[in-house]
């Protein structure tokens, strides 16, 4: 079952990393956020991921459209996802369930 959280007037659900893939092979207009430290984003991640690391991700300038927040376990992406929701941020959010 897909559970949704609800803040405000926004909604948002995990992403399963096979739902992630199959959207980027589809160049569906999503912006994939990766939110890990820049040395850990440098030892891999998705192709195409911006690195705005969650030390920063309050003054970072995000691009505009759906985000897809990621990190290596799911938990500074969930942290980021709760931040940006609970500051109105007014594109659709969603986080990688379980990391990278």
């Amino acid at each position: 079952m897909l559970e949704l959280a609800i803040l405000g007037n926004l909604k948002q659900a995990p992403v399963h990393g096979y739902e992630l893939k199959k959207r980027l092979e589809a160049r569906e207009a999503i912006t994939v956020i990766d939110v890990r430290e820049p040395m850990e984003y440098a030892g891999g991640h998705i192709a195409g991921s911006l690195n705005v690391p969650l030390s920063r991700i309050s003054q970072a300038d995000l691009p505009q459209g759906a985000l897809v927040l990621v990190c290596q376990s799911g938990n500074r992406s969930a942290k980021v996802l709760r931040q940006l929701l609970q500051q109105g941020h007014p594109h659709p959010l969603s986080d990688l369930e379980g990391g990278i």
